[in-house]
């Protein structure tokens, strides 16, 4: 196991258990690697779709200042856990 691979297992361990540890940038690199796709941009909105998730369900991050509010953390951390 490569040192790049343990250091994002760490990260995703650590953004599932506190999911304010990480800033947004952290967390779309963490949605890209377990296979979401951004979908589209539109304004402040980054919208993400999952081939697992149903045809209408997405995941909708609002990012300002390169971060976003608690509660998307707590929503991409939740998508997470049921994909993984």
């Amino acid at each position: 196991m490569s040192l790049q691979m343990t250091q994002q297992a760490k990260k995703l361990t650590k953004f599932l258990k506190t999911p304010g540890s990480l800033r947004f940038a952290g967390i779309k690199t963490l949605l890209i690697r377990a296979g979401f796709e951004l979908v589209k941009i539109s304004g402040s909105h980054h919208i993400f779709k999952h081939p697992a998730m149903e045809n209408h369900d997405y995941l909708v991050l609002v990012v300002h200042q390169n971060d976003c509010l608690p509660v998307y953390k707590h929503k991409a951390a939740k998508w997470l856990k049921r994909i993984l």
